[in-house]
């Protein structure tokens, strides 16, 4: 039989099916293998326990992660960078100049026009979270008490530069630098919905941190996130190198409340990021899966979902669950900070703070309020006070109306 001519073949050194030097080659192999086989275990021991302490270091400092439990087995979209390459800058940019805005207060953080961003180059492997603050609204005209709130969060980022980004501006930075999502951008069901769905774009191209209009900034973000060893780095270092460089991603969120199944616990009204940040292209990859299904008839008659589930919190949450049951996140990771530093007040349990907590009532009382959640004892980086301005497809006019007026 062939194979007992084989075995045979290397016992007896025979050269039907080789020559006696193989057999003498495989032999050695034999023994060198078996002779290193203990100091290869002792080799992967040694590794598995480094590198389960680098992980334990350097984990000590991020807060503690039980999200974990919630994780959905279904993974993220496939993700891939290279699939869609943010385009260069545009030539046209070398022709443009740019004026900022004469006349502001000093101590604010630098206005910076969102065309002038759009003509700025971005360093991909920047590491840590950029000195750039992003807002947006549908124009450039604030309502008043969104005005002093953003305001006063420039003042506290005094060093840092700061763009306002209106629905128009949200549609250039689609055209100029992600043409493949204009379709389903365009394909939203209203504004709210683009304008949630463009503050991933603002992370996962420039970086930085995004925070609502109706936020209080309270503390300099780099102050409060040094205790969690996460980097805040000058955002006009521009240069970039065409080297591969080792690369860690971070994105920054809060938590609303401590209920982790609340489909609402993850807000978007308040994140930071370092520039090209994969996780970001999950809610990309998603809502443009979304938009396209939603085209068909069926779809249709099932009625439009709530912004909050395609492009705002909940798909938010979503999306860092199926992120990190991918395990992506061992290396670009996805920090999630305790309920206090972000939304230490929380509109699911308003309970006596509600009346003087919210936008949305005349009642809102934002030195008791803070009092009374002991924001400066606790050490949170900010407030959100909830103004809802939004509702249905479009924008709540009532609301509106409440946070135009200011004592």
């Amino acid at each position: 039989m062939p194979g007992l001519i084989t075995v045979q073949t290397l016992d007896s050194g025979t050269t039907e099916h080789g020559s006696i030097e193989r057999a003498t080659f495989a032999n050695m192999l034999l023994r060198i293998g078996h002779w290193r086989r203990p100091t290869f275990i002792v080799l992967v021991l040694t590794s598995s326990f480094l590198v389960t302490l680098l992980a334990i270091w350097h984990y000590q400092y991020r807060p503690a992660d039980s999200i974990s439990s919630f994780l959905h087995p279904s993974a993220a979209p496939k993700l891939s960078s290279s699939e869609h390459p943010i385009p260069p800058v545009p030539l046209e940019c070398s022709k443009l100049q740019f004026n900022r805005p004469q006349g502001e207060s000093p101590g604010l953080a630098v206005a910076l026009s969102p065309g002038e961003l759009l003509c700025r180059p971005v360093d991909p492997n920047m590491p840590g979270i950029p000195k750039l603050l992003h807002q947006s609204w549908k124009n450039s005209e604030l309502p008043a008490k969104f005005q002093r709130w953003s305001k006063g969060c420039r003042a506290q980022h005094a060093d840092w530069e700061w763009v306002l980004w209106t629905d128009d501006d949200n549609l250039k930075l689609v055209q100029t630098y992600f043409p493949w999502l204009e379709e389903a951008f365009l394909g939203l069901p209203g504004p709210i919905y683009r304008a949630d769905f463009a503050r991933n774009l603002y992370m996962y191209m420039y970086g930085g941190v995004y925070v609502d209009l109706d936020t209080d900034c309270l503390r300099p973000t780099d102050e409060a996130l040094a205790p969690f060893r996460i980097p805040v780095v000058d955002a006009t270092n521009t240069t970039s190198s065409d080297e591969p460089v080792d690369h860690r991603g971070i994105a920054v969120f809060g938590r609303l409340g401590s209920d982790e199944t609340f489909q609402h616990s993850i807000p978007n009204a308040w994140m930071a990021s370092s520039p090209r940040h994969p996780f970001f292209l999950v809610p990309m990859y998603t809502t443009k899966e979304v938009v396209q299904k939603r085209k068909t008839i069926l779809r249709h008659l099932g009625g439009i979902p709530s912004a909050e589930h395609i492009t705002g919190p909940i798909a938010l949450r979503e999306s860092i669950l199926r992120w990190k049951a991918s395990l992506r996140d061992l290396w670009d990771e996805v920090v999630l900070l305790p309920p206090h530093m972000v939304y230490p007040y929380s509109w699911k349990k308003p309970g006596e703070f509600g009346a003087i907590c919210s936008a949305m009532f005349a009642t809102l009382d934002e030195p008791l309020c803070q009092e009374k959640l002991r924001v400066k004892e606790k050490g949170s980086l900010s407030i959100t006070y909830w103004s809802n301005t939004h509702k249905g497809t479009g924008h709540n006019e009532n609301t509106i109306a409440q946070v135009s007026q200011d004592k």
